[in-house]
């Protein structure tokens, strides 16, 4: 049996078509007291506390029909998500692997593993898909392209990922293949926080606190807007988190077919 995405619990209501109709009855309540008096508007006319009472019962039920509804859509974005997120644990981003017209590249991908990783071990066969990312061919004086792999299982993926350290100081790199919604809030926690205090595990991001006490992993952005940003602002970020434009990392996604891939 797979383990449970550890999530944060969501503040919807666990009954959202029950609080709706207890809006809807209590809105109908009020909308059939103001057509009573409406109607005996011929023979009194209605004051303004009156009116002004029926404008604000009005606007409350409005609010909280909004309210409802905000926090299912953002329970269903919430899970969602974590689904996106399960499909692409298998997954890695390699940057600044150099290209060639007639490239093989599970071999070039392998080659990094072994001999810029040190995975001496590593065998092609532990590649599922890899692709490059973006169209068209790169130039002399443009960057190659980033490499897209799907390894065979999660526990390749864990010791590749583990060894990125390596790669430091390298024109290679590599990183998470983040969903939308995570990639925005870690581009936005760098630009507010700093490169060296945002980083990813397993999809997930998180933000050393601005007093250096722990480590708080970034949900949505209601969280990250919830943290102070310090006085003194690091410079933002220049790179991207991914190393690849968010269209071009949108088509991969499609490409790679990643709904329903989580278990396989």
């Amino acid at each position: 049996m797979k383990k449970r995405t550890n999530s944060k619990p969501t503040q919807a209501s666990p009954d959202p078509v029950a609080a709706i109709n207890k809006l809807e009855a209590k809105m109908s309540q009020g909308l059939a007291a103001f057509d009573a008096r409406l109607a005996a508007t011929s023979t009194t006319t209605p004051s303004l506390d009156q009116l002004a009472a029926d404008f604000r019962s009005f606007r409350e039920c409005m609010l909280q029909a909004l309210n409802v509804l905000r926090m299912q859509i953002s329970a269903v974005a919430q899970v969602s998500d974590d689904l996106d997120n399960q499909g692409r644990r298998k997954f890695l981003l390699f940057r600044g692997v150099s290209e060639s017209p007639d490239e093989e590249i599970s071999t070039v991908v392998t080659a990094v593993c072994v001999e810029k990783l040190g995975l001496s071990d590593f065998k092609q066969s532990q590649i599922k898909q890899c692709f490059r990312l973006q169209s068209g061919s790169p130039t002399a004086t443009d960057r190659p392209r980033p490499i897209l792999v799907r390894f065979s299982d999660r526990a390749t993926r864990a010791l590749v990922w583990d060894k990125k350290k390596v790669l430091k100081g390298t024109p290679v790199s590599a990183c998470e293949f983040l969903t939308a919604r995570r990639r925005d809030i870690f581009l936005e926690a760098r630009r507010r926080f700093g490169m060296r205090n945002c980083w990813t595990q397993d999809g997930n991001v998180f933000l050393k606190s601005p007093d250096g006490g722990h480590k708080i992993r970034l949900n949505s952005r209601q969280d990250l807007d919830a943290i102070p940003v310090p006085a003194q602002t690091p410079a933002p970020a220049q790179t991207q988190a991914d190393g690849a434009s968010r269209p071009a990392l949108d088509r991969a996604a499609k490409k790679a077919k990643l709904v329903g891939t989580a278990n396989k």
